[in-house]
């Protein structure tokens, strides 16, 4: 079967663009911003040759919650100009396809493509006569 996609809905594609890169966005902010300062704070006791290293990593003095706002701010402006930029494609893709078709794509049924053919069940005796002759 060959179906035709003539149009997306552009809510709910740019609802779940946001969705998906937010979450995308927030996983891998948080994960970089803890390496890198895990790694700055692991360089500055190295570089002073100090044990400081656990003292400097308090939370009173950790720059960590400026970082993670930040880190949302940033996440949450991203996903929200990836959601406008693929409303923005969602519209333009209709509007071509209303003038010159969508994208065919043709579509199989699994049960057309794997038929099971039955074999009769051989019986022990036919085996064994087959065997001597």
């Amino acid at each position: 079967m060959i179906y035709e996609l003539k149009s997306f809905d552009v809510w709910s594609v740019a609802r779940t663009v946001f969705i998906i890169s937010l979450i995308i966005h927030l996983l891998l902010g948080l994960t970089g911003s803890a390496l890198i300062l895990l790694g700055v704070n692991a360089l500055n006791s190295v570089w002073d040759e100090s044990d400081v290293y656990y003292e400097e990593y308090s939370p009173e003095d950790s720059k960590m919650p400026i970082l993670v706002i930040f880190i949302f701010v940033i996440s949450i402006g991203l996903s929200i100009g990836y959601m406008i930029l693929s409303a923005v494609v969602m519209i333009i893709y209709n509007k071509l396809s209303g003038l010159f078709g969508g994208i065919e794509v043709e579509i199989n049924e699994l049960s057309q493509l794997k038929k099971t053919k039955l074999l009769p069940k051989v019986s022990k005796d036919a085996d064994v006569e087959e065997n001597l002759s």
